[in-house]
């Protein structure tokens, strides 16, 4: 068992994403989390949060590997146990 991880990007917090950076943690999902709370704030569009992925040093491939336009497929009620 893992943990699955995905940076919050209403609460984006650029200190504690430089220090799981410095040790080769990234996220396992780059998405937006847009919502009318954060629309006008610190997430704008996917391009945005890619480049801050990007920014902290997570290499290319791994962010538009794990980049999402829609809801993920192991997300749904069905497959949850």
């Amino acid at each position: 068992m893992g943990a699955f991880c995905s940076p919050p990007q209403g609460s984006f917090d650029w200190r504690v994403a430089e220090s799981a950076s410095s040790l080769g943690l990234w996220p396992d999902t780059v998405s937006t989390d847009l919502h009318s709370g954060n629309v006008r704030g610190a997430v704008k569009d996917l391009p945005h949060v890619m480049s801050k992925m990007l920014s902290l040093g997570m290499p290319l491939k791994k962010v538009t590997d794990r980049e999402i336009r829609k809801k993920p497929t192991f997300f749904q009620p069905s497959t949850l146990q």
